[in-house]
């Protein structure tokens, strides 16, 4: 799995896969208003509730719902399909690099309304892939090794203002000013192709929870 690349400290630890606008939806009654701090609270007791460590999902997943009033509020109605994949993870949690890569770009990004935070590009062997939400992040221009750490997972005050995950974005274009959503287009999943496909190779296994 792409999470024992990523994070190979946290080996025996257990997983799930999530939809994570599905599991909001139907808890809509039991939160008066989400922001950063109640959603790292609530990702907290979805664990909690499944009896795990960690969670990972939202590949292509439509956030309609997760991201009303939240996130960038000029955007299109239909601009909230993810093009990533969040893994839930703490803050301070060390990310490694998941394949062999060149960094090409390394920023942080202030942003507080939806924003990046710390934002690594690699190039790889089959296009280009983002690790986003980051704190003390790598910023020399070079080649690195798959297993190499790279950043930690940021907080709220430097990833963007976001609940602690690490997103995952895989690119066939680059573009460092792309976004982490997406209106629907005819193409966007061959733009923006699964990471767990394209830089691991067993996904088929894990059953959406």
């Amino acid at each position: 799995m792409l999470h024992d690349l990523l994070f190979p400290q946290l080996a025996g630890h257990t997983w799930a896969r999530v939809n994570l606008n599905d599991i909001a939806l139907e808890h809509a009654g039991e939160v008066e208003a989400r922001d950063a701090v109640t959603d790292e609270h609530w990702v907290d007791l979805l664990h909690q509730m499944l009896g795990v460590d960690h969670s990972w999902g939202g590949w292509m997943e439509a956030r309609h719902f997760l991201m009303k009033g939240q996130y960038h509020k000029n955007v299109g109605p239909d601009h909230f399909w993810h093009l990533g994949v969040d893994f839930n993870v703490p803050a301070n949690t060390a990310v490694h690099l998941p394949v062999d890569g060149e960094l090409v770009h390394s920023e942080m990004d202030p942003d507080q309304d939806g924003g990046w935070g710390g934002k690594l590009i690699f190039k790889y062997d089959q296009g280009w892939f983002i690790l986003g939400h980051l704190n003390e992040i790598v910023t020399q221009k070079r080649w690195y090794k798959a297993g190499d750490p790279v950043a930690i997972v940021g907080h709220r005050a430097v990833n963007g203002n976001w609940f602690p995950h690490l997103h995952v974005q895989c690119l066939t274009t680059l573009s460092v000013n792309v976004d982490g959503y997406s209106h629907l287009y005819p193409g966007l999943e061959q733009d923006y192709p699964n990471p767990m496909r394209m830089l691991c190779v067993d996904d088929e296994e894990n059953q959406l929870v």
